[in-house]
């Protein structure tokens, strides 16, 4: 099969003129607005227009939403222009009978990959997660310049991030997973035992036994985990989570949680025969279907 062609091949080269046809609305943590840029970006790529972000979930007196911590081309719809993609909007186009010229909205309907959004008509609102590579595999180099660090890594940092691309990073997600009863019933935890059987599986396949563990717990993670070979443990930079994800991505191999913190750690990944392991059950609860979001040629253990 020919590889596809892209109206834009370069991501910073001079967009379409005329208003963003692709509109993309961010909710959720670094990792979640990642995913749905990276599907509104490929979408927008692939028609031959631009792309811009609803910030209207995003607190208007707070910081800057999660996703601009990244070099990411985007642009934020303007408060007037996203009246179109409101609930009354809607409702009074339907009632007036000109909702096909006013816009369309693809409201995700599960977790599974949805090919029918390559095919919706232009203009429209991306409402949904959208955590599936399947969604933007394409854009992958123009992702990877896309999510790199506004700030600059530091002395301490750049010494790191040496000793990370000789190793495995390894990421434990706690946090509300383990202290929030709602949230630990619906994604769950990774528990030592996992960790343990990937770093046997990544140092048996690769011979690399230097582990590099990522955590927003350290301490939990000093005490529960058993790894073999050498193994060192990253203090977590809560006020700079896109520093640790870099990080994450500059390993040689990878041991995931059930997270999209380290899935995009991964995922960014440029080293060559990469090694990536992540959990058999991604979420907790049964009624969400996970089937595409760890990719095909990542190990389940």
């Amino acid at each position: 099969m020919a590889a596809p062609t892209h109206p834009i091949a370069d991501p910073y080269a001079e967009p379409p003129t005329g208003p963003a046809q692709v509109v993309v609305r961010l909710r959720g943590g670094l990792g979640n607005q990642m995913f749905q840029w990276a599907a509104a970006y490929a979408l927008a790529r692939r028609r031959g227009t631009t792309v811009a972000v609803d910030l209207r979930e995003q607190p208007a007196d707070g910081p800057p939403a999660p996703l601009f911590r990244w070099q990411v081309p985007a642009q934020p719809l303007l408060r007037w222009q996203a009246w179109r993609y409101s609930r009354p909007a809607l409702v009074l186009a339907r009632r007036q009978g000109w909702a096909a010229q006013v816009l369309g909205c693809h409201a995700e309907r599960s977790l599974r990959y949805d090919a029918a959004l390559q095919r919706h008509r232009l203009p429209v609102l991306l409402d949904g997660y959208y955590q599936s590579e399947r969604y933007f595999g394409d854009a992958r180099a123009a992702l990877q310049q896309h999510f790199q660090p506004r700030c600059a890594l530091t002395p301490r940092q750049q010494a790191l991030a040496q000793t990370v691309a000789q190793g495995v990073a390894v990421h434990v997600r706690r946090g509300d997973y383990a202290s929030r009863a709602s949230v630990a019933a619906t994604h769950g935890t990774c528990e030592p035992a996992y960790y343990a059987a990937a770093a046997r599986l990544v140092a048996q396949r690769t011979g690399v036994s230097r582990f590099v563990v990522f955590s927003d717990d350290p301490a939990w993670a000093r005490q529960a985990l058993h790894l073999p070979g050498d193994v060192s443990f990253v203090e977590g930079h809560a006020s700079a989570p896109e520093i640790d994800l870099h990080l994450m991505s500059l390993a040689r191999h990878h041991i995931c949680a059930n997270s999209t913190f380290s899935w995009w750690g991964a995922w960014l990944a440029r080293q060559p025969r990469q090694l990536v392991v992540a959990p058999q059950r991604w979420f907790a609860t049964p009624t969400l279907d996970a089937s595409d979001i760890v990719p095909a040629h990542w190990i389940r253990l």
